[in-house]
């Protein structure tokens, strides 16, 4: 969840525009299932501003390629069977429309289920690095990046708990609650100083494993939930581990990507991107 709000920005574009159509003369390229049409490069320019200096054929060919990424991405959500239901989709657009956007219902579908693969695929494979000692002691390291519930109800807790017992991810038992006042954080601005946290806190932190979900416990500020994420140690704390982060996400990003474009059919057609590329930049 760290790595997701921390860097999911460097992939994904919120408003998306790939249509699941039959190959027609309109199609620039067939991706698996998945035809990216004139329409959705134009809509992508759009979406861009782009001014007509920065409108060039490479730009093009980039929008293209990105719009073959996330058809990729699309693909392989269908064959993992990731399901988006119609409470985390109307959640989604709520979300879109406090800031001032819109966002159809089917358009927010697939931008869930392109995070969501993203986080399953990708996101949880990244770890911050550590040593062999504070592995085998993690309790020893004195920096600690967590994901966090609260909320003010012990009954909503509970709930949450049996959701996450089932398999459900912190965000969509956020995005699913009924609780107004329940909340997910994260140290999100980089590891944080155990010893700034309140003791239940630090105590249910050394006792449970990476990745591991604490059970529900109370504090003054309410009742939590708690995910450790992962120990740091203190002296690679700053800017050079949020940028190895960065660069191990956007490394293990790039390598699933081409092996996926091995795996998926991908069939450009040159004739119409040609035709296509002639009609804009004239």
């Amino acid at each position: 969840m760290f790595i997701r709000h921390k860097y999911l920005i460097f992939i994904l574009v919120v408003l998306a525009t790939i249509n699941c159509t039959k190959k027609s003369t309109d199609d620039i390229a067939i991706v698996g299932n998945i035809s990216i049409t004139r329409d959705d490069i134009k809509a992508r320019i759009a979406e861009y501003s782009l001014e007509e200096a920065q409108l060039t054929s490479e730009a093009i060919d980039a929008i293209l390629n990105e719009l073959i990424e996330r058809a990729l991405i699309l693909n392989r959500s269908i064959e993992l069977g990731i399901d988006i239901t119609d409470e985390e989709t109307r959640s989604f657009q709520e979300k879109i429309s406090r800031i001032g956007g819109s966002i159809d219902s089917d358009s927010a579908r697939r931008e869930l289920l392109i995070q969501k693969t993203i986080d399953l695929e990708v996101g949880q494979q990244i770890k911050v690095t550590k040593s062999e000692e504070k592995e085998e002691n993690p309790s020893e390291s004195k920096m600690v990046i967590f994901s966090e519930i609260t909320t003010q109800s012990e009954e909503e807790i509970k709930r949450i708990s049996a959701l996450l017992s089932e398999g459900k991810d912190f965000r969509s038992v956020i995005d699913e609650s009924p609780d107004t006042d329940t909340l997910l954080s994260t140290s999100s601005t980089g590891p944080v100083d155990i010893a700034s946290l309140p003791l239940s806190f630090q105590e249910v932190l050394k006792n449970i494993p990476e990745g591991g979900i604490s059970s529900p416990f109370k504090s003054p500020y309410g009742y939590h939930i708690i995910r450790l994420d992962g120990w740091v140690e203190g002296g690679e704390i700053g800017e050079s581990v949020e940028l190895k982060i960065r660069n191990n996400y956007l490394e293990a990003y790039k390598k699933w990507i081409d092996n996926m474009k091995k795996e998926i059919y991908i069939d450009i057609n040159r004739n119409n991107l040609k035709a296509f590329k002639e009609e804009i930049l004239k």
